[in-house]
């Protein structure tokens, strides 16, 4: 079969407003593969992050097909642009939620929480500055590293202290909200978070490589 056989999709259209489930396998049959070569070329990661993204796309583009003007100039075939469209957006989408992921695993290993966190290289080290941060341009190699042992470093702390890491990186909620959510004192989920700031500080001494020693 064809790439333009694949990809011509609007024909299913009455089809697929009828609900019809047959033309609902059709689309994504006719229109995955070209929708995750799309997502590869702008960028997702793997295969099967392209997967996703596309039938994401199909997904919603199928919720507001009544709603799609499918006769304004869209090419040959305006549905597969209107999900080629919504494959792109997505891939940006992704590359967005990484950006605002790995600032938020910043925040949860800030040396000050009360001070906001600047990304690597914005100035001198202290307070505010992440606390991998350090004088040295070698420790500031990549962001992807940085990400890399926040996640590692979440992951190794016990259930209470990764719910209040991740409360106070991704919400905007106060000590007594937090508190509240984790059943304990405001005072005792500061302390808390003291003492995540120093397992921080030595976890992410532990995995430079000078701790690690020769291999």
């Amino acid at each position: 079969m064809s790439m333009n056989e694949r990809a011509s999709v609007t024909a299913l259209v009455p089809a697929l407003l009828a609900g019809r489930e047959d033309a609902i396998a059709q689309l994504v049959d006719r229109a995955l593969r070209p929708l995750m070569a799309i997502a590869l070329r702008k960028g997702a990661a793997t295969k099967e992050d392209a997967e996703e993204i596309a039938l994401f796309a199909i997904d919603n583009t199928l919720r507001r097909l009544a709603e799609l003007d499918l006769e304004r100039g869209r090419g040959a075939d305006p549905l597969f642009s209107y999900l080629a469209t919504a494959t792109v957006r997505g891939v940006q989408q992704r590359f967005r939620d990484a950006e605002i992921e790995r600032a938020a695993l910043a925040r949860a290993a800030n040396t000050d929480a009360s001070a906001p966190v600047r990304h690597l290289g914005d100035g001198e080290v202290g307070e505010g500055q992440p606390v991998w941060s350090n004088a040295g341009p070698a420790a500031q190699d990549s962001a992807a590293d940085d990400t890399r042992w926040l996640t590692q470093f979440l992951a190794s702390l016990d259930p209470i202290d990764r719910v209040l890491a991740e409360l106070r990186a991704y919400t905007t909620l106060t000590w007594e909200d937090i508190a509240h959510d984790l059943g304990i004192t405001s005072d005792a989920a500061r302390q808390r978070w003291t003492r995540i700031r120093k397992k921080a500080e030595q976890f992410k001494r532990s995995t430079e490589p000078a701790a690690r020693g020769p291999r």
